[in-house]
């Protein structure tokens, strides 16, 4: 509360408010404050905190879920509020290794998208799953226009459909939009890529599992799975679950690929790629040919 009353925490005091969270996020497993204590002295906040910044964003869940298309939009274009008394609380926000590695993730998408194209006689068929605010799909169309490029956008949420379409006008001849459940959807194996930004970090080992099996009967005979997973060195966690109540499942690189053995998916390639903050992992899988 002093610090949202000093206009948000200036960057000398970044490393003081980590050190706060991480404190706090101890008290919190070791059971000495709760859950509903400490939402208590968030709420106090009040507004414009928890109507203009980033965090009290995804606390509030407008649209049911944390990590929504909003949040992740704001983290592709480093946006910040424009309230004074906020400004400071999203600069440490964009600022933070997680947040990095979210941008990171829409590189190593367009990255994986051209260089699959270029191997594919410069064309590809993605499907892309949970694909939120499709900022990335945007990017890729604008920056390869050399390249004959088509994808299919799977969603659950309606205003995120709605809202990749928007940021993808233009393109309607390229992205086609689909509301549908990310673990239901089930694709003719037409896909050149299917990729998954993000689906897995919400999901138990068991629906990871069903995901998995899923993604791959999507893709063609030789095509590609690339699915992504928070990794459990991400620095960030406190303060997206103390702040936000922001809960992923992180998981370590030899618990994401237990998950693609567990699935036994038929594959000649199995493997693991990261971004530069090492934070993001992505699962690489190739279909078998037969």
């Amino acid at each position: 509360p002093k610090l949202h009353a000093m206009g948000g925490p200036r960057p000398r005091l970044y490393h003081a408010l980590d050190r706060w969270v991480h404190n706090v996020a101890r008290a919190l497993r070791a059971g000495a404050i709760t859950r509903q204590q400490l939402d208590a002295q968030i709420l106090a906040l009040g507004s414009p905190y928890l109507e203009q910044t980033i965090q009290g964003h995804v606390f509030k869940r407008p649209h049911g879920y944390a990590g929504d298309f909003e949040t992740i939009d704001a983290f592709y274009r480093s946006s910040v509020s424009t309230h004074p008394r906020c400004i400071r609380w999203d600069r440490h926000v964009q600022s933070q290794a997680a947040t990095r590695a979210v941008r990171n993730r829409k590189e190593y998408f367009k990255a994986l998208v051209r260089g699959l194209a270029m191997r594919n006689g410069h064309r590809l068929r993605v499907l892309n799953l949970g694909s939120g605010p499709c900022r990335d799909v945007r990017e890729c169309l604008e920056e390869s226009p050399d390249l004959d490029l088509r994808f299919t956008c799977v969603d659950q949420d309606p205003s995120a459909v709605q809202y990749g379409a928007g940021v993808c006008a233009g393109f309607q001849d390229r992205v086609a939009f689909v509301r549908g459940n990310a673990l239901r959807f089930r694709g003719e194996p037409i896909f050149d890529l299917v990729w998954s930004a993000g689906v897995m970090d919400y999901l138990d080992e068991p629906g990871a599992i069903v995901f998995l099996r899923a993604a791959l009967r999507s893709v063609r005979p030789g095509g590609d799975v690339v699915v992504g997973n928070f990794s459990q060195d991400n620095p960030t966690r406190d303060l997206m679950e103390v702040l936000s109540h922001w809960y992923l499942h992180h998981r370590s690189p030899r618990q994401v690929l237990a998950l693609a053995e567990a699935a036994e998916l038929p594959v000649t390639e199995l493997r693991l790629g990261m971004e530069s903050e090492g934070i993001n992992l992505f699962l690489h899988a190739r279909r078998q040919t037969q």
